[in-house]
């Protein structure tokens, strides 16, 4: 069983005799990529499995232009709206600081805060 070679080998560690006949009677009709030991069925249509370059090449690019096509601009988008935040409470005269009276009455007396 070559996955299991290969798996001993890689990780310096010796499989379980029983547990390589398993793997091997589990595995009988199924084949691993040699690259990324992704399991596929050889009796299955491999060209519906299988990815084309041009599709593999189109996903790797995908990845990398998200951020560009899609953070970017909510990045400008929420930026301009926090900003007419901050210049719109520029203008408003409510005071933002809290009114709290006597908030402290019920924990100490009023002889000992003068």
């Amino acid at each position: 069983n070559q996955y299991a070679d290969e798996y001993e080998e890689y990780h310096k560690f010796a499989l379980d005799p029983q547990d390589t006949v398993l793997l091997k009677h589990l595995t009988v009709d199924t084949l691993f990529c040699k690259h990324c030991y992704r399991p596929f069925d050889p009796k299955s249509n491999i060209e519906n499995v299988l990815l084309t370059p041009f599709w593999a090449l189109s996903e790797v690019l995908s990845i990398f232009l998200f951020p560009l096509t899609v953070w970017l601009p909510l990045l400008i988008v929420y930026g301009m709206l926090s900003l007419f935040e901050k210049i719109g409470s520029v203008f408003d005269d409510v005071n933002d600081a809290p009114t709290v009276l006597d908030h402290d009455r019920q924990f100490c007396s009023r002889d000992s805060l003068h």
